[in-house]
């Protein structure tokens, strides 16, 4: 069976050292009209592949949305915009061996190269799962203010109310103050109702 393969592909090996060659510009001993005659080759071939690659590149890939994500559920329609973007600048994206763009234009190269299109090409199916990490903005659920997480909350009180005169008295200089204290978001209550009274904002 295996011979009967490699015999059925003999042409087909035959023409794609030929197509390579061509591309190549390589140029074998030419015994015609003399022995170890001249063989002169042109550009003719590799600049007509060149040209043709360059335009399909241009017309398939030079475009803002080369994949195109569509949410299956409602949560996921919900973030089908942030993950599409993801996905097309991963395209891009330089990796330490290859870029995605760079294996996809490969593959096309490779079809017009040998003559014989993509069907020609042995492919391997590979499915991956891909974490995507969306980064929204907290909010108060009453007020829809943007609100610090927890941590960062506690991060900032503690760099606050431990500032001590005549220790950091260049950054309570700059912040015109002595002493920090923690307030709560409903302790400003009042406030808030005041000036909303008075209409300053």
């Amino acid at each position: 069976m295996y011979d009967q393969g490699l015999s059925a592909r003999e042409g087909l090996d035959r023409d794609l050292t030929i197509w390579n060659n061509l591309y190549e510009m390589r140029r074998g001993v030419r015994n015609w009209p003399w022995k170890n005659a001249s063989n002169v080759t042109t550009m003719v071939a590799p600049t007509q592949l060149d040209t043709m690659l360059a335009n399909i590149v241009l017309q398939v890939y030079a475009i803002q949305r080369f994949y195109v994500v569509n949410g299956n559920t409602a949560r996921a329609a919900s973030t089908q915009h942030d993950v599409e973007q993801g996905m097309n600048a991963e395209l891009f994206r330089q990796r330490p061996n290859m870029s995605w763009l760079m294996q996809h234009v490969e593959k096309l190269f490779a079809g017009l190269r040998d003559g014989v299109g993509v069907t020609e090409i042995l492919y391997r199916k590979e499915m991956a799962t891909h974490n995507v990490a969306i980064v929204e903005r907290l909010r108060d659920p009453d007020t829809g203010i943007e609100i610090l997480d927890p941590a960062t909350q506690k991060a900032i009180i503690k760099a606050f109310t431990e500032l001590q005169p005549g220790k950091n008295d260049k950054i309570l200089a700059i912040l015109r103050g002595k002493k920090f204290i923690a307030a709560s978001n409903a302790e400003y209550d009042t406030i808030r109702t005041t000036a909303k009274t008075l209409k300053l904002f």
